[in-house]
């Protein structure tokens, strides 16, 4: 069974494994919801993390589809056990050897990518300020991403750490992209500001990403000065994504 963050691993007891068995197999939707929310319900953290992680290939598999997601109706029940995860402590690097410690939290910001609210944005700013490893900062950039784009009024404390890390030049550069990208979600003055900002910066790989923000249809045309002028003095060899903001310049 696809896993992301507990690839290899079975919960402990035969009453669960059981479950995790019937899940893999997949043999009648009826004992794969059975299985799945019986995982998800357990508090077992091997089996919460499998459910998290299968409800998230699921939606995945189904957005990729243009379908409807199969555990939809289970979306606020999975939101609201992602939250008690997150609520207590990370897991042991020996319950998932391959992603070591805080494989709970991963799989439980993995599926609030497309599910946070406003009521989520302390733990994301937790995780984001003091991560447990680095892909749960990536995920939490990720989750609050999507909080900035379903919620126009924004938060803005997501905001200042987001510009924190996308501007920080000792901050890691995927990270900083990461950030870039959900700062880029948002059209409050903030966030739009933070990225103009960021096309100043030292690195022009930062500038490049900062400006692909940008250059989206609904506000290249006020930026297409600054960003004719990037362009033009970023020379032909210029990094990604910089051809790929000439193009949509363009294209405009």
């Amino acid at each position: 069974m696809e896993s992301y963050y507990w690839e290899g691993c079975e919960p402990e007891g035969s009453v669960l494994r059981s479950a995790f068995r019937e899940l893999d197999r997949g043999e009648s939707r009826g004992k794969v919801i059975e299985s799945f929310l019986f995982l998800l319900r357990s508090g077992d953290i091997v089996a919460v993390g499998i459910a998290l992680d299968y409800y998230k290939v699921a939606e995945i598999s189904s957005l990729r589809a243009g379908s409807e997601p199969g555990l939809a109706e289970y979306s606020q029940e999975v939101l609201e056990v992602a939250r008690a995860v997150l609520d207590g402590g990370p897991s042991s690097a020996s319950l998932s050897p391959l992603v070591g410690k805080g494989a709970n939290y991963a799989s439980a910001l993995h599926v609030m990518v497309n599910t946070a609210t406003l009521e989520d944005v302390d733990v994301l700013v937790s995780h984001m300020s003091d991560p447990v490893s680095p892909e749960v900062r990536n995920l939490a950039i990720e989750a609050s991403g999507g909080v900035l784009w379903r919620y126009e009024a924004g938060d803005s404390r997501l905001l200042s750490v987001l510009k924190g890390i996308a501007l920080g030049e000792a901050e890691v550069y995927v990270d900083r992209v990461s950030a870039l990208g959900a700062i880029g979600a948002s059209r409050l003055p903030a966030a739009v500001g933070a990225l103009v900002e960021a096309t100043e910066d030292a690195d022009v790989r930062i500038q490049a990403h900062a400006a692909l923000q940008l250059s989206e249809e609904d506000i290249v045309g006020e930026y297409r000065n600054l960003l004719e002028n990037l362009a033009e003095n970023w020379g032909d060899d210029a990094p990604f994504p910089a051809e790929e903001v000439r193009s949509a310049l363009q294209d405009d």
